[in-house]
């Protein structure tokens, strides 16, 4: 399988010269392969929205977050991304038949948040910053 995407893509600090190494595996486990399937299937780019993969605590606390959030790949990690917007709903449904548990859809910002947290395929769409559970997938 092709692979259409570099590890700098899932990074969102541009400063940050060392990306740890369990960081750089998950990316290649879990995230890559998934990606990677779908963008073949989608045959249009797949993008990592802002290069919102990979977040140290230490840049979510800069922001004034709790340093908890998937994005810091203390389990298996999340990943955001986006694409043309007239493939964007085709993408959606690829995301929420795809391996990965959590499956979250900003509408007003185009992406699509992905993770593997929790024991069941959910959907949500987030409305005015909250999480709104929309069913089982």
């Amino acid at each position: 399988m092709d692979n259409y995407f570099d590890i700098q893509e899932f990074i969102i600090d541009p400063d940050m010269e060392c990306v740890p190494i369990h960081v750089v595996q998950k990316i290649d486990r879990y995230h890559k392969p998934i990606l990677n399937r779908i963008r073949a299937q989608l045959e249009c780019p797949v993008i990592i929205s802002k290069h919102s993969g990979y977040r140290s605590v230490e840049w979510e606390e800069a922001r004034g977050r709790d340093g908890s959030s998937q994005h810091t790949f203390r389990h298996k990690g999340a990943v955001d991304v986006t694409c043309r917007q007239m493939r964007f709903p085709e993408l959606l449904n690829l995301l929420k038949l795809s391996e990965y548990r959590r499956v979250c859809l900003y509408p007003d910002e185009m992406f699509i948040h992905c993770d593997f947290d929790g024991h069941e395929k959910v959907y949500y769409e987030c409305e005015n910053g909250i999480w709104k559970y929309k069913g089982n997938r």
